[in-house]
């Protein structure tokens, strides 16, 4: 199987591989000169280790905010820091539904695109080998079968230039 440059998971897979370089204090420049990663690591770095430590990152800071949040109710007693905070949670709320919905428009978009190219390249002849760039939900399919078959296969990344 091969992977390029500019699929959207392999360039997932380098950043969550240098997050958690980073949290281990390991050397970062061996992620861009790996030219070739077995399927379970690459699956694993993305829905394991990457999840993991963006989580404890967000501990830390949700440890903070706490400490944070509870000083000033101690200084300026809890309803007008309620009614702030509420406030604040409002404005986050409608920021946070607003991007998720340009998200879901976005994927939904990606979607439709990959289910209609394939729809039309059953009848028309295909320019692109069906192994050349393998879609994410097609690796996540072989990384099942590859658990279930207790073989990971190589993945080769193949540079584009640009």
């Amino acid at each position: 199987m091969i992977f390029h440059d500019d699929q959207w998971h392999l360039r997932l897979y380098r950043w969550s591989r240098k997050v958690w370089l980073h949290f281990w204090n390991q050397d970062i420049d061996q992620v861009d000169s790996r030219v070739a990663v077995g399927l379970c690591p690459y699956v694993r770095t993305i829905f394991l280790y990457m999840p993991l430590i963006v989580a404890l990152h967000l501990g830390v800071f949700a440890a903070a905010g706490y400490v944070l949040l509870v000083q000033p109710v101690m200084w300026f007693g809890a309803l007008p820091f309620g009614i702030f905070i509420g406030k604040l949670v409002g404005i986050v709320a409608v920021a946070a539904v607003c991007i998720g919905g340009i998200v879901g428009v976005v994927m939904a978009i990606a979607a439709i695109s990959e289910w209609l190219e394939n729809r039309t390249a059953t009848h028309k002849v295909k320019r692109v080998a069906p192994d050349d760039r393998p879609s994410f939900s097609r690796v996540i399919r072989m990384w099942w079968k590859a658990i279930h078959d207790r073989m990971c296969p190589l993945i080769e990344i193949k540079h584009t230039e640009t």
